[in-house]
């Protein structure tokens, strides 16, 4: 069983908007993926979503969905990379297949 513990999260608001700073930038129709390269092999996470997306439910469920895809898939992931994904949309009403090829596509594959 794999763990998204405090220590994948990013805590403070000025690191995310450093990653936003120093990033390479990738999209999907879902998604956008900002990652910044990093000395260390642990690095963070953050998902983030825009107030636009409709309510805090839906906003919540969909953050819940992207991290519990990034949870399940750590092992996956570039080791010395931050990560911010931002949620375009409302992601509810996709199926999981689309859901998780994009994801798939943004995060794995474009892996360096």
């Amino acid at each position: 069983m794999y763990s998204f513990g405090r220590k994948f999260r990013f805590s403070k608001r000025k690191d995310i908007q450093s990653v936003f700073k120093q990033s390479t930038r990738s999209d999907s129709q879902l998604f956008r993926l900002y990652r910044e390269k990093i000395n260390d092999e642990n690095g963070k996470f953050a998902v983030i979503i825009s107030k636009r997306s409709g309510s805090a439910i839906k906003r919540n469920a969909s953050k819940r969905k992207v991290k519990e895809w990034l949870r399940l898939n750590q092992q996956y992931l570039a080791r010395h990379y931050h990560h911010v994904v931002y949620i375009k949309k409302d992601i509810s009403n996709f199926n999981y297949c689309d859901f998780d090829n994009q994801m798939t596509q943004l995060l794995i594959h474009s892996k360096k």
